[in-house]
């Protein structure tokens, strides 16, 4: 599940969240809308405040396979 997600299902506010992780409300809008990515200690902690919900794998970035695959094509 998304933070974004958590957040709003919970009927909670980015302030509110951030209060319970401990972090600014400014680090948790950026890190919902993609800006910035959280820091290991920042991911357990919101880990641990959504009950495992959010999870670390829900911040990785899915990289473009295909372009990385594909081979060059010579000049």
């Amino acid at each position: 599940m998304k933070l974004a997600q958590y957040i709003s299902d919970h009927e909670m506010t980015d302030e509110a969240f951030a209060v319970t992780v401990g972090m600014s409300q400014s680090q948790i809008s950026r890190i919902k809308r993609g800006i910035s990515r959280p820091s290991w200690d920042s991911v357990a902690a919101i880990e641990r405040a959504t009950g495992g919900q959010v999870t670390a794998s829900d911040f990785a970035q899915t990289a473009d396979v295909s372009a990385a695959s594909a081979p060059e094509q010579a000049a």
